[in-house]
């Protein structure tokens, strides 16, 4: 009798940041699985406090970027945040797409990044210099409204950037100290939170040290099924052989699992795991002995 299975999950810490501004706030998700060393430098600048109540120092329609100064009197204009070491430009493979968050290159050393973070409100992949591509490391997950205000303030021109963006002034375009003070530049502070997600094992694997390819799969009238089968054989053929006694039935069906054509004898598996990666797409099984349940790969893609 076929018993009902939990699926499996394994539980993903993610981290989150919450930007609250003078015009309203937004979230951050952070990509730490795919730019680590960006994202601990990032980490360094907030927990040092030089997110805490620094002024974005610019932004126009395309983004916005701060983190690099302060701001509390008109006379005294913007002043620097405290330094921290760069490090070098990490290799993440994101684009600077619209809603990303990045880490701009050092202005000495284009081959490091700082502590300046920019906002991209448009898809900006192209529009950078390669040579000085700031460095995604995050998205924009809420507060679209809020990066939509940036995009729209009213610039003024100060010694740091010809378009600070401010709140409560408008009609002039540069800063009268008769009438701007510190709260009409737009400010932020930063908290981080940790969530933790349950992720879904893959749905199909293959486990080198026992031969034996893992799935679960839609078969139709039998219903969603988790099941092993054994690798019996590779030349001249791929031989699968699925296992009975490891069949069990699932609540619910999972992203990409596989599916079995009873018409056709067809197994066809989406995505294959080993080793914790995709390794091959679109197989194809043909059930080729029913009374053994043996079944011949006839074809297969490559991620």
């Amino acid at each position: 009798m076929l018993i009902v299975l939990l699926l499996p999950t394994k539980i993903l810490a993610t981290t989150i940041v919450n930007v609250q501004t003078n015009i309203g706030s937004f979230k951050l998700r952070l990509f730490e699985d795919k730019a680590p060393a960006t994202v601990a430098q990032f980490l360094a600048h907030l927990e040092a406090g030089n997110y805490q109540f620094s002024m974005i120092h610019e932004a126009l329609s395309d983004y916005a970027t701060g983190g690099l100064f302060t701001y509390e009197s008109c006379f005294q204009g913007p002043v620097p945040v405290p330094a921290l070491p760069t490090i070098p430009v990490e290799a993440t493979g994101l684009s600077n797409t619209a809603n990303t968050i990045a880490l701009a290159r050092d202005l000495n050393d284009s081959s490091a990044v700082g502590g300046q973070w920019v906002i991209n409100l448009n898809n900006n992949e192209n529009a950078y210099n390669p040579a000085v591509k700031p460095v995604v490391f995050g998205e924009v997950i809420e507060g679209f409204t809020t990066l939509n205000q940036l995009s729209i303030a009213w610039t003024v021109g100060m010694n740091v950037s010809l378009s600070v963006p401010t709140v409560n002034y408008s009609g002039i375009f540069f800063v009268n100290c008769s009438l701007f003070t510190r709260d009409n530049v737009i400010k932020t502070a930063m908290q981080v939170e940790i969530i933790e997600e349950p992720v879904a094992d893959p749905a199909n694997v293959f486990d080198e040290s026992s031969s034996t390819l893992n799935i679960k799969v839609d078969t139709g009238s039998e219903g969603l099924l988790a099941l092993s089968l054994t690798l019996q054989s590779t030349d001249p053929s791929v031989i699968v052989q699925a296992q009975p006694e490891t069949v069990v039935s699932l609540s619910a069906p999972v992203e990409g699992m596989a599916t079995f054509d009873a018409a056709t004898g067809n197994l066809t598996i989406p995505e294959l795991v080993v080793n914790g990666q995709v390794a091959y797409t679109n197989l194809v099984f043909q059930l080729t002995d029913s009374e053994n349940l043996f079944f011949a790969l006839q074809s297969f893609g490559n991620p």
